[in-house]
């Protein structure tokens, strides 16, 4: 395998595992009671290194039946887990969406592209240095869509209003959301401004 195909290939491999994650994030979810170490690890065995997905995962749990470890009902453990599952979901999905917004600016070269989201999904980065970045590149197409007239405003600082997330889009809507929807509402509105209305700080 020569230089570009490897690289091609662990990009490939660091998107399956980031999607994996995303996964197992969203079935945690939707069964806390099965969140643990242990359950993930049986699952991704019982996938033989296959990439997991919801579906594959609601199947293999089905599968598994109790094999899986079981939290109590209603204990402190469960709801911890269940809130730090959210938590990480959040997260990942915020992380993968950063990538995407920096992958998208970074070139048009689909090689470059792979090699750079390779790069990213390593995690060398934290969440707030992509944060930063992203919204560098956000404020950048921002003020390429100005006219002259509100470049003129903004130097004269005159800012334009920021966006506001809809008052529709409550913290239990955007959990409730899926994540392709998820990912276009940060997009278009910023992941501050969605994670600042899921802390209720909006």
């Amino acid at each position: 395998m020569n230089t570009i195909q490897e690289e091609r290939e662990l990009a490939r491999q660091a998107q399956e595992k980031a999607n994996s994650q995303l996964a197992w994030y969203e079935f945690v979810k939707l069964h806390p009671e099965l969140n643990c170490e242990a359950n993930r690890r049986l699952m991704e065995d019982f996938h033989h290194g296959e990439p997991m997905t919801l579906q594959s995962l609601e199947e293999s749990s089905t599968m598994l039946g109790n094999s899986l470890a079981r939290k109590g009902e209603d204990t402190l453990e469960q709801e911890a887990a269940a809130e730090q599952a959210r938590k990480d979901f959040e997260l990942a999905q915020e992380r993968q969406q950063l990538i995407d917004i920096l992958v998208d600016d970074f070139s048009h070269d689909p090689f470059s592209r792979d090699n750079f989201r390779a790069k990213l999904q390593k995690g060398y980065e934290s969440i707030d240095e992509l944060r930063r970045r992203a919204q560098e590149v956000r404020d950048r197409r921002h003020y390429r869509s100005l006219s002259k007239e509100e470049l003129r405003a903004v130097v004269r600082g005159e800012q334009p209003a920021a966006l506001v997330l809809p008052a529709e889009w409550t913290k239990e809507a955007i959990r409730k959301t899926d994540t392709a929807t998820l990912r276009k509402l940060m997009a278009r509105y910023g992941s501050s401004v969605v994670n600042d209305r899921l802390a209720g700080r909006s």
